[in-house]
């Protein structure tokens, strides 16, 4: 420390700290130097893009794009979802709708009114009184009749807890009324049956076949022949008078995709069937693309003995990252047939439901079988990372979420509320692939440009003799005319205004359904005849 003339002392730095200050600015350079060139280059370009473009640009769609194309690079299944795709990807996944009130609707293509089918049992919409055959005419003050399905449904949609004015038309009074009901969080179903009742619950058991489906039966392997009702009850050989003719208590179950509570409420399903005397169960993975892999992990879990494997995930180089034992929550009876329906839209988690059965089957330990035409082949993991608030959010949260007024995310309180209130955007990239108990590929594997043929070991394939093709759909592409009754009937089965009569006609609409019922009965163990005792009890 040295006294100037000023009388201002003027200290020092010590050597130390120099050679410090030296030694930091030397690491910096350094680490600037081998950091990732491309991060620089990109920083560069997007600022570029943004100040010498001919038109105005937000960085913040430069930033989509990037990552978009980057992601696109990776494999077909790897992808950047914008905010809106992704929240909707999430809810679909924890099987929520976040605001909705539970009714169930359609719209009429003649009249263009937009009738409720049905409510949803514990929903805002049942509690406060929406009946089925209610014909909305506003939603707030917007008159619904003429609007899409699809533009209803985004109005009656907000944030939980907000309410949402309705003006019905109920038919059976022909009363115009006015309901407030309050948004909340309502509960998506993945576990469907074969058409819903009037009061939306869903009923399972399968009708038995008409006596001209018992006229065509299968003898000898030959399909389709057509032999005389005397040929049928004596069964060519085979006794299938008991088995034809009698009504059989086959379920028919179908999971649309496997989220959160799938294979809880598949748990309860076939709890509930097997206590109603179910003898057969079909179930449904058609038009499944996949969900949530430990929710397909957990749905195998029902069918199989502790310590038996479900699945095998392989990272890089086929290396073994984990195999999946059953944990020993098995509630279905492995006596009880059971057909699966694949198709060529049966993906990911589906697939592995379907193999992991089919697989166990042919060790003995499961009476089933795959009926249909090929799955997909998607054998591969994703996961899905949400990103954080990014700095232009704000504008992403004006045009998602109606209402939001502007702020600035240059303060802390503005970064918390973005961080609360964006819908954020993710990637979803391939960390693993996975394979069949057996040991054997699911992934149709592409080698650069070319994909594995049709002669390759890939996908699900349906059990020998047991491939039915379904001219509704062809490898993901929806046919025609045949494409269009086969919807206008599941449609009316799931909106519950299917008549008895019309489902009699289930068996000519769905050949593949048709398939898995004969097998069913000609599996179905004879029903036992009660002894005289038990007559007279």
């Amino acid at each position: 420390m040295k006294y100037t003339e000023t009388g201002i002392i003027k200290q020092e730095m010590p050597k130390r700290h120099i050679y410090l200050l030296f030694i930091i600015i030397f690491v910096s350079l350094l680490c600037y130097f081998h950091s990732d060139r491309y991060t620089h280059s990109l920083d560069y370009l997007m600022r570029m893009l943004e100040t010498r473009a001919l038109d105005p640009v937000y960085k913040r769609d430069l930033f989509d794009g990037a990552l978009s194309g980057m992601l696109n690079t990776l494999d077909d299944n790897s992808s950047y979802f914008l905010p809106k795709l992704y929240k909707e990807i999430d809810e679909s996944l924890r099987q929520e709708i976040s605001g909705g009130i539970g009714a169930v609707f359609q719209v009429n293509e003649e009249t263009g009114k937009a009738v409720i089918s049905f409510t949803l049992p514990n929903t805002p919409a049942r509690e406060a009184g929406l009946m089925p055959g209610d014909e909305i005419i506003l939603v707030g003050d917007m008159k619904v009749e003429g609007l899409s399905q699809n533009k209803i449904r985004e109005h009656l949609i907000g944030e939980v807890g907000t309410p949402v004015a309705l003006e019905i038309f109920r038919p059976s009074t022909s009363q115009t009324l006015q309901f407030s009901v309050i948004r909340s969080r309502i509960r998506l179903e993945t576990v469907e049956g074969l058409k819903r009742s009037k009061t939306g619950t869903w009923e399972f058991f399968l009708p038995p076949f008409s006596e001209e489906d018992i006229k065509t039966v299968l003898v000898r392997g030959k399909e389709k022949a057509e032999v005389s009702q005397e040929a049928v009850i004596s069964g060519e050989g085979r006794d299938l008078s008991e088995k034809f003719l009698a009504q059989r208590k086959i379920a028919y179950v179908r999971v649309t995709s496997f989220g959160e509570h799938t294979a809880e409420e598949l748990k309860n399903t076939l709890l509930m069937l097997q206590k109603r005397g179910m003898e057969g169960l079909i179930l449904d993975l058609r038009d499944n693309y996949g969900g949530l892999l430990d929710a397909a992990n957990n749905v195998c879990d029902l069918f199989l003995e502790k310590g038996e494997i479900i699945v095998t995930t392989r990272g890089r180089n086929q290396q073994i990252l984990k195999e999946v034992r059953a944990s020993g929550r098995k509630v279905f009876d492995s006596r009880i047939p059971m057909a699966v329906l694949i198709n060529g839209n049966s993906a990911s988690a589906s697939e592995i439901v379907a193999a992991c059965l089919q697989d166990h089957s042919r060790e003995g330990k499961l009476n089933v079988v795959c009926v249909g035409v090929r799955s997909f082949g998607k054998g591969t993991v994703q996961e899905l990372i949400a990103l954080g608030p990014l700095p232009d959010d704000h504008r992403v949260v004006r045009e998602n979420m109606e209402g939001t007024e502007e702020f600035s995310t240059q303060s802390w309180e503005g970064w918390h509320r973005l961080w609360k209130a964006s819908p954020r955007a993710a990637i979803r990239i391939t960390v693993a692939s996975y394979w069949r108990p057996s040991g054997k590929n699911i992934h149709r594997f592409r080698r650069g440009e070319e994909i594995a043929g049709e002669d390759e070991d890939w996908g699900v394939l349906p059990d020998d003799g047991m491939e039915v093709d379904f001219p509704r759909t062809a490898r993901g592409k929806v046919l025609s005319s045949f494409s269009k009754k086969y919807e206008e009937f599941f449609s009316k089965c799931y909106y519950g205004t299917l008549t008895p009569e019309e489902l009699k006609n289930i068996y000519k609409i769905d050949p593949q359904l048709k398939k898995a019922v004969w097998w069913e009965y000609e599996n179905i163990s004879p029903r036992k005849e009660p002894s005289s005792d038990e007559k007279i009890l």
